[in-house]
């Protein structure tokens, strides 16, 4: 009955549009969106355990304890520092790791510069990670490229959509992939 509630609870990623009258993209594009929504997610995730650890440090060091006994690297820190200073660093790391979270998201400056790429985040309060949607527009010479990435939870929705048009498509795809490729090229 769960599993009813939440919509992307039965897959990974889904291919939008019936297979026989429209162009699919190429596994190319596929992966690329695929491995950059679970490396954002990964990044996200990792940040989020990493702020709820230190802001548990936070509320410890605000009330006065050193942490001597569970978090010897911390006491040692406090004893250096003072408990002040500790907190200091401690809230460093934190907005450090928030700004990871939101950078999580960034595409390549080289990809960027291609189309229009835009990211919302929409917190569900029962929910430890929020859903973010990704919308990624490039426009080709033929017709223009739509990426929809959409997250619940761990789970990823990728749309990629260049329009009804068969031969259009196909060529958008293939410059969409070649553009990918240039990137990853250059930047090794």
């Amino acid at each position: 009955m769960l599993a009813n509630l939440d919509p992307f609870a039965s897959f990974t990623t889904e291919q939008s549009g019936p297979a026989s009258t429209e162009y699919q993209p190429s596994t190319l594009l596929w992966d690329y969106f695929t491995r950059y929504a679970n490396d954002a997610l990964a990044t996200i995730k990792a940040a989020l355990l990493a702020m709820s650890y230190y802001e548990r440090i936070l509320t410890r060091l605000a009330s006065g304890d050193t942490l001597s006994a569970e978090e010897p690297e911390i006491a040692e820190l406090v004893a250096k520092l003072g408990i002040s200073n500790t907190i200091s660093v401690v809230q460093l790391a934190i907005a450090q790791f928030e700004t990871q979270m939101q950078d999580a998201w960034e595409f390549p400056k080289a990809l960027k510069r291609l189309g229009k790429h835009a990211v919302t985040i929409h917190p569900q309060r029962l929910e430890h990670l929020p859903r973010y949607t990704v919308k990624f527009m490039y426009p080709s010479l033929s017709t223009k490229v739509n990426v929809l990435i959409e997250t619940a939870g761990e789970n990823i929705r990728l749309y990629i959509d260049a329009g009804k048009n068969s031969m259009r498509a196909q060529l958008a795809l293939a410059d969409l992939g070649q553009q990918l490729t240039w990137i990853a090229l250059s930047s090794k």
